[in-house]
C-alpha cells in the first residue's frame, strides 16, 4: 500500500467514524463540553493539591 492509499484509507475511516458519532451535533458538543469541564475541574483540583503539598 502506498502512502497516498494509506492516507485516503485513513481519511475514509475518520469520516465514517465522525458520521457514526455525529461529531459537531448539538448532543455531541454538549457531551464534549461536559467532559472538558470535568477535566478542567480535576486539573484545577490537582494543581491546588500540588500547591498545598509544596507549602
Amino acid at each position: 500500500m502506498s502512502m497516498q492509499e494509506c492516507i485516503q484509507m485513513m481519511d475514509k475511516l475518520v469520516t465514517k467514524e465522525e458520521q457514526k458519532l455525529c461529531v459537531n451535533s448539538p448532543g455531541f458538543m454538549k457531551r464534549h463540553e461536559e467532559i472538558m469541564n470535568e477535566c478542567n475541574r480535576q486539573l484545577l483540583h490537582d494543581l491546588m493539591l500540588e500547591q498545598r503539598e509544596g507549602v
